[in-house]
């Protein structure tokens, strides 16, 4: 091991160089960081922006309440590795959710999936013996005839058992799915397998129960990647690394309605131009929305998280939907209103 300073740097650099503890600590975290940085997982996430809906038969979808019909929306997602090892990606996140709560799930599709690596039964052999031994040794002697007797007996028993028997192999989950928030969203949890690989493009179909007259509506997924921790210092501090996550709005519109595809995309369209103003102006949203000094106090405090672009903009909508206030700037005050315009239309299209 190499006792002496790095050469590539001059002598004279190392002699005044002076490290406490806390320093060494403090560095070798640092490095500790960087080396994690180039080595942790990089993925990307992608879904289609449209998805055109086919309506199920009211014979295959029994149970439809009265007046409202079954639409099965096939979103196609798609993870692609961009750096690091895929053999480190150890679970993928899919939730879908919708944002005005107006849709049911009524079935869904992959369900949980449960494979095996191997390719039958598991044999199995015991093999039990059991032996016992009985024995004994004895002298008897007379003094007056100088005689000995000795006496051996033994007892030997033997038995031996073989018990043969197949298990079904080992089940590992592969696929986890459910719904949550009263079947008003559904989640994915899909994990690496031989015969499943998480890299590609994988079908999400979802049957949703929707109004009789619907045309149009959109839906939130939110897609995550989870790996194992690089090797070095800190790979012991968490079982599973935060990747890549992002957030996509999707439209629905009904197959074959090109009047309602527009609407969708226009709504998406100010939906994206909406989200990127409240980014823009993120502090003026957040005064505006969380007045007083204790708002501001809170933001600078460690365990209290900022709010997110998302959350301002949902906070700020359900504030300004009525009453615009005074003093926005005009890019943020008009990404509002053709955002409440396009949602006017989207929702005349999903409620009838």
């Amino acid at each position: 091991m190499w006792s002496g300073p790095i050469p590539f740097w001059p002598r004279r650099f190392w002699s005044r160089l002076s490290l406490n503890g806390a320093q060494v600590a403090i560095l070798l975290v640092f490095l500790s960081g960087a080396a994690l940085a180039q080595e942790r997982l990089q993925v990307q996430f992608d879904v289609p922006r449209l998805v055109a809906c086919h309506e199920v038969p009211r014979a295959d979808a029994p149970g439809v309440q009265p007046g409202r019909k079954v639409v099965e929306v096939v979103l196609e997602v798609s993870l692609l590795v961009t750096g690091g090892s895929s053999d480190s990606l150890r679970e993928v996140f899919y939730r879908v959710e919708s944002p005005w709560h107006d849709w049911e799930v009524v079935d869904y599709l992959p369900r949980t999936i449960t494979t095996t690596a191997l390719a039958g039964p598991v044999a199995v052999e015991t093999r039990r013996e059991t032996q016992g031994q009985l024995g004994g040794q004895g002298r008897l002697s007379w003094p007056e005839t100088a005689a000995s007797v000795q006496l051996n007996a033994g007892v030997q028993d033997k038995h031996s058992r073989l018990l043969r028997y197949e298990l079904l192999p080992p089940q590992q989950i592969v696929a986890a799915a459910g719904t949550f928030r009263r079947r008003q969203g559904v989640y994915y949890k899909l994990r690496p397998h031989p015969q499943f690989p998480l890299e590609g493009t994988r079908q999400l179909v979802l049957w949703l129960q929707v109004p009789q007259g619907w045309r149009a509506g959109w839906l939130l997924i939110h897609c995550q990647g989870r790996s194992d921790p690089p090797g070095g210092l800190l790979a012991g501090l968490d079982r599973r690394l935060v990747c890549h996550q992002r957030s996509f709005a999707v439209g629905l519109y009904l197959y074959g309605d090109p009047v309602a595809a527009s609407v969708v995309d226009r709504f998406l369209v100010a939906h994206a131009r909406w989200q990127h103003q409240v980014r823009a102006h993120r502090e003026l949203v957040r005064q505006l929305v969380r007045p007083g000094k204790l708002s501001s106090w809170n933001s600078f405090l460690p365990w209290q998280e900022a709010p997110s672009a998302e959350a301002l903009a949902a906070e700020a909508l359900a504030r300004w939907r009525h009453q615009v206030p005074k003093g926005l700037p005009p890019e943020l005050a008009t990404a509002l209103l053709q955002y409440l315009r396009a949602e006017e239309q989207l929702r005349a299209l999903g409620t009838r």
